[in-house]
């Protein structure tokens, strides 16, 4: 798990990439750090994950520091001054998206005491370890997979 210093020390980091390279792969059951990490996921896709690594910084100056209940209050003004705020990746969808998913956080939230509490759940409160290919995973399967339904059903 991620101890608290080092915690620390990412929520205040400047360079994005390097806060990614200390959150991905390392167990931790804040959500705080699930939701900034599936952010990045999203501001990803047709991007290298660098580049929308790189916004981490970005993501927090202008999305209330990235924390859920807060970013889960954004409205359609916010929508819009995040598409011209500088540095920002100005992608509708992903911004609503981003939006969406603190919400369905809260619900998730709610009925599982934590964000962390329902994804570690999936896999028995152990961390998997995969090989460098996924285990035979592709893209083309991946959303057919028990668990990414579950989570579509959470309106992630």
């Amino acid at each position: 798990m991620v101890d608290e210093t080092t915690k620390n020390d990412f929520k205040i980091a400047t360079d994005g990439v390097q806060t990614y390279h200390c959150y991905f792969g390392t167990p931790t059951d804040d959500d705080q750090i699930w939701f900034e990490l599936l952010t990045v996921g999203v501001f990803q896709v047709g991007l290298s994950w660098k580049v929308a690594a790189s916004k981490i910084p970005i993501l927090r100056q202008q999305m209330a520091g990235m924390v859920i209940d807060r970013v889960a209050q954004f409205d359609e003004f916010d929508v819009e001054r995040l598409q011209e705020a500088p540095d920002m990746i100005h992608n509708t969808r992903k911004i609503r998206a981003t939006i969406q998913n603190a919400r369905a956080i809260q619900k998730v939230q709610d009925e599982f005491s934590s964000f962390s509490a329902y994804l570690w759940a999936f896999v028995d409160n152990q961390p998997q370890l995969l090989d460098s290919q996924m285990a035979g995973v592709s893209d083309k399967s991946a959303p057919k997979c028990p668990t990414c339904q579950r989570l579509k059903e959470t309106g992630l």
